[in-house]
């Protein structure tokens, strides 16, 4: 099951060989188990949802930094504070 879980999560290389197992075992899984399996990739993907919205602020913040090195590059920001 943890082999199974870790090609469904992208950990375990899946061939054309594994994936023929993978069939017959998604198959074979009662309602109970594909529920288990359905829980832990939705808690997966909140953890990458959440990487994802990081990545984003962090480039927003890196923009806004390069747009301020760029004004005072050009002098265009003084020292008075508005």
């Amino acid at each position: 099951m943890d082999h199974l879980m870790g090609v469904m999560m992208g950990v375990v290389p899946c061939g054309a060989a594994t994936l023929g197992v993978w069939l017959w075992v998604w198959l074979t899984l009662s309602p109970l188990q594909v529920s288990y399996m359905v829980s832990a990739i939705q808690a997966g993907a909140i953890g990458t949802q959440a990487c994802n919205e990081a990545v984003s602020a962090i480039g927003s913040i890196v923009g806004d930094l390069e747009t301020t090195a760029m004004f005072c590059t050009a002098g265009a920001l003084t020292g008075k504070i508005l």
